[in-house]
C-alpha cells in the first residue's frame, strides 16, 4: 500500500520573488526492497506560493537519506526539503518510533556530550591521538553527531513533557496546526482510551527535529509561550550548523557549490558548547513548565518540589 509523508518545502517564489515554506506530501520511502539504496520512491506533486497564489509543478526523489525536490519548470531554482524518511501508515504502525523515550533525555545528551568532547580532543584535526589522516573525517562525525544529539533530546523531550501532563497535551493539540486536523472517532476513542496520546506520539516522532524553527514553535506552544531560543545570536549559529551538517551527511563534507566545509577543531568544538548551551535551557525551560504544573495541579504543601521529582 503507498503511503505519503509531509515535509517542509522552502523555495523562492519564482513569480513574486518572496520566500516560500509550505508543508507538502510527498510519496514516502518504500522499505520493502532488501537494499536500502532500490527503496528511493518518486512522484510530482503541486506547491503554491502562498503570497502570490502561483502555483508550481515539482518533481520529488525521497530516499531513506534526503529528500531532493524540484521544480519542473524552474530548474534553477533552489529548493531545500527537510528528509523524510518515514511511512506515514497507520497510527498503530507509526507507534513503535518514539515508543521507547529515555526517562531523562538530558542525561543521555550529557553523556553524549562528554563523549564528543573526548574524542575531538583525541582524535580530531590537531588532536593528540593515533589518527592524524582521518582527523578530518573523524571532526566531521563529531560535529554531525552533535546535531543529532540535540535532535535526540528535542524529540524525546518534547515526548516526555506531553506525557507528563495533560495540560501540555491539550496546549498541543490546540496550538498545533496539523494535531487539530486528525480526527478520532467516536469507536476509536472507546477500543483505545489511549489513542490521542498514540496519535500525537505519532507525530511528534514522524517530525524533523533539526528544523530549529518549527520544533520551537512547538515548544513554545507547550510551553505556554516560552521561547527556547531567545539569544539571537545563538540562534544564527546553531541554524547555520544544521545547514553544514546537512553538507556533511548529505554532500560527504561540501557545500552545495562543491567546496569543501572547513571545519576545524576550534569550531566544532565551539559548536558543540553551543548545542549544550541550547539543550541545557530547553531543559530549565522545561522544567519549570513541569514544576510549575505540579505546584498547579497538587499545591506547593504537598512536599518539596524539584528537579528530581518531576522529570
Amino acid at each position: 500500500m503507498s503511503h505519503e509523508v509531509t515535509t517542509n518545502i522552502r523555495f523562492q517564489c519564482p513569480e513574486c520573488s518572496a520566500p516560500v515554506s509550505v508543508d507538502a506530501e510527498v510519496p514516502a520511502v518504500d522499505y520493502s526492497y532488501d537494499r536500502l539504496s532500490d527503496s528511493l520512491s518518486e512522484d510530482y506533486i503541486e506547491l503554491e506560493c502562498v503570497h502570490c497564489k502561483a502555483t508550481f509543478e515539482a518533481h520529488v526523489q525521497n530516499s531513506p537519506s534526503h529528500c531532493a525536490v524540484q521544480l519542473t519548470k524552474h530548474p534553477d531554482v533552489e529548493v531545500e526539503a527537510d528528509d523524510a524518511p518515514w511511512p506515514a501508515s497507520s497510527p498503530e504502525d507509526e507507534y513503535w518510533l518514539n515508543d521507547d523515550v529515555p526517562q531523562n533525555p538530558f542525561n543521555v545528551f550529557e553523556d553524549a556530550f562528554r563523549r564528543l568532547g573526548d574524542i575531538i580532543a583525541e582524535y580530531g584535526v590537531g588532536g593528540r591521538g593515533t589518527l592524524p589522516h582521518s582527523a578530518d573525517v573523524i571532526n566531521r562525525m563529531v560535529y554531525a553527531s552533535a546535531i543529532g544529539a540535540m535532535e535526540a533530546f528535542l524529540s524525546d523531550t518534547l515526548v516526555n513533557t506531553v506525557r507528563k501532563d495533560n495540560v501540555f497535551l491539550d496546549r498541543l493539540l490546540k496550538g498545533d496546526n496539523e494535531l487539530s486536523k486528525i480526527s478520532v472517532s467516536l469507536s476509536e476513542i472507546s477500543g483505545n482510551p489511549f489513542v490521542v496520546m498514540q496519535r500525537t506520539q505519532t507525530h511528534l516522532a514522524s517530525l524533523i527535529y533539526h528544523n530549529l524553527a518549527k520544533i520551537g514553535n512547538l515548544y513554545k506552544v507547550v510551553l505556554n509561550g516560552v521561547e527556547i531560543l531567545p539569544d539571537p545570536e545563538l540562534r544564527k549559529r546553531l541554524m547555520k550548523a544544521v545547514l553544514t551538517r546537512h553538507d556533511i551527511v548529505h554532500r560527504n563534507g561540501k557545500d552545495k557549490d562543491g567546496a569543501e566545509v572547513g571545519l576545524p577543531t576550534a569550531l566544532v568544538t565551539a559548536t558543540i558548547d553551543d548545542v549544550r548551551t541550547f539543550v541545557t535551557h530547553v531543559n530549565s525551560c522545561v522544567t519549570s513548565a513541569l514544576i510549575a504544573a505540579y505546584k498547579e495541579r497538587y499545591g506547593p504543601s504537598e512536599g518539596a518540589i524539584d528537579e528530581m521529582s518531576v522529570m
